[in-house]
């Protein structure tokens, strides 16, 4: 069974925990758990990395001062208010103007006849129903009109034309048209669904639960909180944890014409765990995932020390890039690590230190940002770790 976890729930998970921290921080300074002595000062100076960026890679993001944030309780709160808002105020599709079917290329009308013996004159039983394909430049043929364009009209205003054309011939022509075979509108739901393909648009589009439930339900490694609609050439990001998750119908949007709903593998927007542990790798985000969680799927630290863990968390947001530094002997760390949930291509890197290895650190975490922070992560981008020989063995270097 495969389990998603939407954003509301996080936050009342970690609600509870921040109790418990909110008595821990009583006996610890707020700063405490992020003491290591870095190279620009207090823990929450902002420091301009661009002295630390390699040449050629500096951005308008790049320019600005960085903050490094303190793992504290309070921090995690605003980290969780600040993606629930970007979650809310997301940009949605235009809401649907639909309202009837409109008629295309390939579709099947039926134009039945009532009541009218002069227009069913010589016709046997059951022939006073037509069937009629619209041709590919949207019009039809019928008796005593000829052709006739109906594309992009529905079904009640190609019988005021019909009507209005025969009433020329015959006498208060009565007569019904209807859609019989649907052919002309297509949506399209690819990624991870069993069955991934285009979906015929009928007399009632598709709502996006509508249209997961044709596909087939969702695969294993269905990622729901990043999947995207792309309408008229615009991408919107949904997120379906919301619907099927937190019950809100009011995001389930109607699927129109050549809407594309793709819905990614957990995979792509997995994160990363680099630095001194015996796993490094791409972790795939199936629901939440905590610190603590990836730290523990990455293995035990690398080389075997007495030295202090250094965690960071390298996250890119709307604005500028963040970075969260916890001390792994903080008095609350496991309980911080706990509670801290990562998202979709967060880079968490450890580093085992002493107190005068900060601007090394510093500068290693930064050459990270430098490369990966400010650009999206693609499934194509490989990180291959190798020892550098020019800073020691201790040194892990990533490189694309």
């Amino acid at each position: 069974m495969v389990m998603y976890t939407s954003m509301e729930t996080i936050k009342n998970m970690n609600r509870r925990i921040i109790v418990v921290l909110c008595i821990i921080s009583a006996s610890v300074a707020v700063g405490g758990c992020s003491s290591f002595p870095f190279p620009w000062g207090s823990d929450i100076d902002k420091y301009d990395f661009t002295k630390t960026l390699r040449p050629g890679v500096a951005s308008i993001e790049a320019a600005k001062p960085l903050e490094v944030i303190p793992l504290t309780y309070h921090h995690i709160i605003d980290e969780l208010n600040r993606r629930s808002d970007e979650d809310l105020n997301a940009e949605m599709p235009p809401e649907s103007e639909y309202t009837s079917y409109v008629v295309g290329p390939g579709d099947e009308v039926s134009i039945t006849i009532w009541n009218n013996s002069e227009l069913i004159s010589g016709r046997t039983r059951g022939e006073n129903v037509t069937q009629i394909t619209v041709a590919a430049d949207g019009s039809i043929y019928y008796p005593n009109i000829g052709l006739l364009s109906v594309a992009d009209l529905n079904t009640q205003e190609i019988r005021e034309e019909l009507t209005k054309r025969l009433a020329v011939k015959f006498k208060d022509p009565q007569l019904d048209v209807a859609v019989t075979n649907y052919q002309s509108k297509k949506a399209f739901v690819v990624g991870e669904v069993n069955s991934p393909g285009p979906q015929l648009i009928a007399q009632n589009p598709p709502t996006l639960m509508d249209a997961i439930s044709n596909a087939g339900g969702l695969t294993k490694e269905a990622d729901l909180e990043h999947a995207t609609l792309t309408r008229n050439n615009a991408v919107y990001s949904i997120n379906l944890n919301n619907l099927f998750t937190d019950g809100l119908m009011s995001k389930n949007h109607q699927l129109l014409n050549k809407d594309v709903l793709k819905i990614p593998n957990i995979r792509v927007n997995g994160i990363f765990v680099l630095g001194e542990v015996t796993y490094p790798a791409r972790l795939a985000m199936n629901g939440s995932m905590s610190l603590s969680a990836a730290l523990k799927s990455a293995g035990k630290l690398i080389p075997l020390t007495r030295k202090v863990a250094q965690y960071f968390v390298i996250r890119r947001t709307q604005d500028i890039p963040k970075i969260f530094h916890l001390q792994s002997d903080a008095l609350d760390a496991s309980i911080l690590a706990d509670s801290f949930s990562l998202v979709a291509q967060d880079i968490v890197y450890v580093k085992t230190a002493d107190n005068g290895d900060g601007p090394e650190i510093y500068e290693q975490v930064m050459n990270l940002l430098s490369e990966y922070g400010t650009a999206s992560l693609d499934t194509t981008d490989t990180l291959t770790p190798s020892i550098s020989q020019e800073k020691g063995a201790n040194s892990v270097v990533w490189e694309k």
